[in-house]
């Protein structure tokens, strides 16, 4: 299961039931969560209202969902790798994690995140140094594209760091 499914339960079990009221409070792309609304429907952990005004329709937790969620720490800690990359499904992963109180937890999945951040550092091409000549526009783009991929990475690394030591006092004191 995928931390954006992960959180639409969470979402939904918090009465934040549409795709328009979670790009509203969360962020989340309609595109993206009204696919994951209905996967999570067909695997029966949300049912669907019936339509409304305008269609609208709301989705509310299951006796399976609920279940699902109760369950929400032990996903977190087996989350494959793959989710903890995109710095969109780790802030989720993140945000589950201290929706949980599990201040560890919160710490080990970010732990996870700035490792693959550092290990991807080493694979990043090694962008710094003299600028290649403006007219070579492909050795310009590989030049360019890898310093911003680097900035990127240790840029999340710092934060990582940054948020995993404030956060994981803040729940621990929870």
């Amino acid at each position: 299961m995928s931390t954006l499914e992960l959180l639409l339960l969470v979402a939904a079990e918090r009465g934040i039931s549409t795709p328009y009221e979670l790009h509203a409070v969360a962020g989340l792309s309609v595109g993206a969560s009204i696919p994951a609304l209905k996967r999570l429907v067909d695997q029966g952990l949300l049912a669907k209202s019936e339509p409304g005004i305008r269609g609208r329709q709301e989705s509310r937790l299951t006796a399976q969902g609920k279940k699902l969620l109760a369950q929400l720490p032990r996903l977190l800690a087996e989350l494959p790798a793959h989710e903890l990359t995109e710095t969109d499904s780790l802030a989720r992963a993140l945000v589950l994690a201290a929706y949980c109180g599990e201040a560890q937890l919160f710490r080990q999945l970010a732990d996870r995140g700035r490792q693959d951040r550092q290990e991807r550092l080493p694979a990043t091409p090694k962008a710094l140094g003299k600028i290649p000549p403006t007219g070579e526009s492909l050795t310009l783009y590989r030049w360019l594209l890898g310093n911003l991929q680097m900035a990127k990475l240790r840029a999340e690394d710092q934060q990582l760091k940054h948020v995993a030591q404030k956060l994981t006092a803040a729940l621990r004191r929870r």
